[in-house]
């Protein structure tokens, strides 16, 4: 026998071909032991077997991990993994075979080894047989997504992806802290954050702690590291609506498997259809559930309640059909939807935006503390129960004030303080409201400070350097004629005196007067429209250090969505024909299409995203 193997390298996947080709020489041995197969021995009737029933073929697959074999005159199977010995019984029922073959554990590492495909095929008048072998390594690789929120010189707000690098365990907080710093030292970003905003994960508490410790010793913290830490908003937004879904999840699930049934056979489809045209229904589709997406939950509740009179009659003509709710289900269902609703718009709201600013935040905070707060008092045990453990939560997360969710709603002229004074009141009880009204009102004021401090710092050197470019240029013009002069042009000494008005402080503050302020007052309709940014690049020369504050605070982002949609991205590019690619160039691909997009211009294709709903249409 002749044996060929070829070894062909294709990045990370070996691809091993054997061909073997058995040798046509020796035809008589072929012929001879093909005749002895058939020979018949000598003896034997040849009508002994002939009215025989033929044995039953084995068509069962566990039969390619069993043979059979006979004991004491009784047939057995054995297991060709383990040898392991097993009874065959009369009715052929395989369950046992099965149960071993679960639990069998030499079966069970063959399994995962390399898989093989096997296929015949005819070559002229030689018998040949060919095995190929495809080695798919799918190793579970950990990114970690480092993303930069800044606002341009043309006071846009802007996102750049910096790192997308592999992390390996375990993910401790320690570790994660390393690499972060790592990350900023590399970008040469080390004395430049300001914020770091993460999830809820405990271990992102420690990686928290480690780095604020590490800044505050640089000094390069603001207001001493107490606006460093940002929760995401929309994490716990999340948590406290699946903590309430909790509440009816048997009725969920029920309205879910309704709803699969259903849509997976186009004439149930159409069966549905009819009915719903029978009660004159308008709507016309119906939203399957995504379970990473709590809104789409509440999308497919409120969408089966405009059907509830419906699935009763389709039961009435598909005997198979048994999800169907009673009508106290539906009032649950009809409550739930109520309070759902409220947080269904405030996400509308805040993923309205491409980019949403801080001061968005705290009004839909209020808004929902506001709607716990009602709904713990409702008539509903049920609802009650609900609002009660949403409210728990709220309390977790959002009981102490977020000081940068309100210093970002101050920094808005369109709020000013008066929705400080309108919503602490409705969150905190006195004397906490008081409390946080004057520790905002601290903050403001320390935060201020210090960038009057830098600023002073850097107009300082850019005064002397004026003096000195002066000077020179007065000697420069005087060694033409020969003789040294240190006189100052007129125009020089008038700018020398208008930089230096910048050293005399005023009567009163930037923040003083700017509060002072009435809040600007939006058109009627056009509140969600309102750019805070574009109305402090119009004021920057009214408020010029307070302009810069306000810049900074509102690129602070709450959420962690941008992070989200680059791990959406890289799961379109490390798919399972690329899971080999290096981390490198994994990292290569996601920030250099992020840059480059941003320096042309150009956005994300929508329809590459994965869809918020997925809605069937009704026929």
């Amino acid at each position: 026998m002749d044996e060929l193997i070829v070894n062909v390298d294709e990045g990370s996947h070996q691809v091993n071909l054997n061909l073997m080709n058995i040798a046509s020489d020796d035809d008589d041995g072929l012929w001879e032991s093909a005749c002895a197969a058939e020979e018949v021995q000598e003896g034997d009737d040849p009508q002994k077997h002939a009215y025989e029933r033929k044995p039953r073929k084995k068509t069962s697959p566990i039969w390619k991990d069993f043979k059979e074999l006979l004991q004491s005159s009784v047939k057995k199977a054995q297991c060709i993994h383990c040898k392991s010995i097993i009874g065959i019984p009369a009715s052929g029922a395989t369950t046992q075979f099965h149960r071993h073959l679960n639990s069998c554990i030499p079966c069970i590492a063959a399994s995962k080894k390399q898989k093989v495909i096997t296929f015949d095929f005819d070559c002229g008048s030689v018998g040949s047989g060919s095995c190929f072998t495809y080695d798919h390594k799918k190793v579970r690789v950990s990114y970690m997504v480092v993303t930069c929120h800044f606002v341009d010189s043309w006071w846009h707000l802007q996102k750049r992806v910096l790192n997308f690098f592999n992390v390996p365990p375990p993910h401790s907080g320690v570790i994660i802290a390393d690499a972060l710093q790592k990350s900023f030292i590399e970008c040469k970003n080390e004395n430049k954050v300001s914020t770091i905003t993460v999830d809820n994960a405990r271990n992102n508490d420690v990686t928290i702690q480690i780095l604020k410790d590490d800044f505050t010793l640089k000094k390069t913290l603001a207001v001493k590291g107490q606006l460093f830490h940002v929760r995401c908003y929309a994490h716990i937004t999340n948590l406290l609506v699946q903590d309430g879904i909790s509440q009816i999840g048997d009725i969920v699930d029920c309205v879910k498997d309704g709803i699969k049934y259903i849509v997976v056979s186009e004439g149930r489809l159409k069966q549905f259809a009819e009915i719903a045209k029978q009660l004159q229904l308008s709507y016309k589709k119906l939203i399957l559930n995504v379970p990473t997406r709590w809104n789409n939950t509440y999308m497919m509740l409120s969408t089966a309640l405009e059907f509830r009179e419906v699935f009763p009659r389709y039961e009435d003509r598909d005997q198979s059909f048994r999800w169907v709710l009673s009508v106290d289900d539906w009032v649950k269902v009809e409550n739930v939807c109520h309070v759902l609703e409220v947080f269904n718009e405030v996400t509308k709201i805040v993923s309205g935006s491409n980019y949403p600013t801080s001061n968005l935040f705290l009004p839909e905070v209020w808004r929902i503390r506001d709607v716990l707060g009602k709904k713990s008092k409702d008539a509903n045990i049920y609802v009650r129960t609900m609002a009660e453990k949403m409210y728990l939560k709220f309390e977790k997360y959002w009981g102490e004030c977020n000081l940068l969710m309100v210093v970002g709603a101050v920094l808005d002229p369109s709020f000013k303080l008066k929705l400080v004074k309108f919503c602490f009141p409705e969150i905190y009880q006195e004397p906490e409201a008081t409390r946080n009204v004057e520790k905002v009102h601290n903050v403001l004021n320390e935060l201020n400070g210090e960038y009057v401090d830098a600023h002073n710092l850097t107009a300082a050197p850019n005064r002397g350097h004026q003096s000195n470019s002066n000077s020179a240029s007065s000697s420069s013009d005087g060694s033409s004629s020969g003789v040294q002069r240190s006189t100052k042009s007129g125009m020089a000494m008038l700018n020398f005196f208008v930089r230096s008005v910048d050293t005399f402080q005023p009567v009163k503050s930037d923040p003083e007067i700017y509060l002072k302020e009435d809040v600007y007052i939006c058109d009627e309709g056009a509140d969600l429209k309102f750019d805070a940014l574009e109305w402090w690049k119009s004021n920057q020369l009214k408020y010029r250090i307070l302009s810069k504050m306000a810049l900074d605070i509102l690129s602070i982002p709450i959420t962690t969505v941008s992070s989200e949609s680059t791990f959406s991205a890289g799961g379109r590019v490390i798919d399972p024909y690329r899971a080999s690619l290096s981390t490198k160039t994994v990292e290569i691909l996601l920030c250099g299409a992020d840059w480059v997009r941003a320096l042309h211009g150009l956005s994300k294709s929508s329809n590459l995203d994965e869809p918020s709903l997925v809605e069937i249409d009704l026929p």
